[in-house]
């Protein structure tokens, strides 16, 4: 061989094994590079993940479907608009319903009961649609049972992955009773419970309580609901009853005040404004304390003298009104004033169902034996901005009658009659 092509070929030769060198480091870079990738990766998404494939029924009840475990399916807007599943809850435990649908979407929480999902025959607990991609919404069971899960398609061939989980959250159940006279609960107590406005829509309350000792009522409450104080004598909240006070609850929380005019077993109502809304309910003495029942309820009435006055309560539902008997001479005047007090309690979701506070006064002419029949008024007015005041000169001695009626619930006054 030509000495110039032997050494051309030694050249290429090495060359070739340069080359060669170069693509296995290149090759091992790789390698390293594509380990640090895997490492730094995102862990996968719910669809992406091993959960187990779990079908559900185009109708209720459902497949059954386990807590604390992630599934997927798929739906379709023509083949398999939606799947169903069947949920069994606790009450009190509250649950967390996440789904996880790369387009549009929705989830259904169905209440127990349901026989079919046509349009009419269900309710719902919750519901929401997929937002970028997810939707997550938790729900309290106020009571046991099997609750139905819907997955509804919007587009074709969703693929979607399903979790109900346990949040650990939790709450008392069933503390109440659900109509009159209610479950005993103690006065300067506490009670917390979970209600529904569909499958627990109130509990009931029966509280002791002292004419003129004014309770203090607070309801804590996750969302919209009501409170009621029943008066005694009602048989059942499903036939028509009295309140003494009703309030709602604003930004989580109602609070207010109640003067009872009678001693006796008066019923507390927490009423539902939403699906499960855990709630605690206190009652506690406002630590206002006035006289009561201290007039009469007919005619004559109980004694009360010229110079003098007297406090009670009066109460347009259980304690209409309270007579008064007073001496006067004839020709020489005397003034009324009816005062209404004002506490610095603030109820303004009370007030705006049972008005504002105010009552009349009625000065009645001798010689009439009972408020049932006729009788003819000297007198009578009625209190602005929590006063009346009025003057009377009795052209005959006597005795007259001097009423104080109600217009509202608990209505503490302060009465006096003195010489003008």
């Amino acid at each position: 061989m030509h000495r110039r092509t032997a050494r051309a070929l030694i050249i290429v030769a090495g060359l070739v094994a340069a080359c060669g060198d170069s693509t296995a480091e290149t090759g091992a870079d790789n390698a390293r590079a594509s380990g640090a990738a895997a490492t730094s990766a995102p862990a996968p998404t719910p669809l992406e993940s091993s959960a187990p494939t779990l079908r559900g029924t185009p109708d209720l009840p459902g497949t059954t479907l386990p807590i604390d475990v992630s599934i997927r399916s798929s739906v379709d807007r023509t083949t398999r608009a939606r799947e169903v599943f069947a949920l069994a809850l606790t009450g009190g435990q509250q649950v967390r319903l996440e789904l996880h649908m790369p387009s549009d979407g929705s989830i259904e929480l169905i209440y127990p009961g349901a026989l079919s999902l046509n349009p009419g025959a269900f309710s719902r607990a919750l519901s929401g649609k997929t937002s970028n991609g997810a939707f997550a919404g938790t729900f309290l069971p106020a009571v046991n049972g099997t609750y139905a899960v819907v997955v509804n398609a919007a587009t074709d061939n969703q693929a979607y992955a399903l979790t109900v989980t346990s949040t650990g959250v939790t709450s008392p159940t069933a503390m109440g009773a659900t109509d009159v006279p209610g479950t005993a609960l103690a006065f300067e107590s506490s009670v917390r419970s979970v209600v529904d406005a569909q499958t627990r829509r109130r509990e009931v309350f029966a509280v002791a309580l002292t004419a003129g000792q004014e309770i203090r009522l607070t309801l804590d409450m996750s969302s919209s609901g009501a409170v009621q104080i029943v008066t005694p004598g009602n048989p059942s909240l499903d036939l028509f009853y009295s309140r003494g006070l009703e309030g709602f609850v604003r930004d989580g929380r109602f609070a207010g005040t109640f003067m009872p005019a009678i001693s006796g077993t008066f019923a507390v109502v927490v009423n539902a404004g939403a699906g499960g809304q855990a709630y605690k309910l206190t009652v506690d003495p406002s630590g206002t304390n006035w006289p009561a029942l201290r007039g009469g309820d007919d005619f004559p009435g109980a004694p009360l003298t010229v110079g003098s006055s007297i406090r009670s309560v009066v109460d347009n539902r259980i304690r209409k009104l309270e007579v008064y008997a007073v001496a006067l001479t004839a020709g020489q005047p005397v003034t009324f004033t009816l005062d209404l007090p004002t506490f610095t309690v603030n109820v303004p979701s009370a007030e705006a169902i049972l008005g504002p506070s105010s009552a009349s006064l009625e000065v009645v002419n001798p010689g009439f034996t009972s408020l049932s029949a006729n009788y003819a008024r000297a007198l009578s007015g009625e209190t602005s901005n929590g006063r009346y005041v009025a003057t009377f000169t009795p052209t005959a001695g006597g005795t007259y009658a001097v009423v104080v009626r109600a217009n509202t619930t608990g209505q503490p006054y302060a009465l006096s009659v003195s010489a003008t």
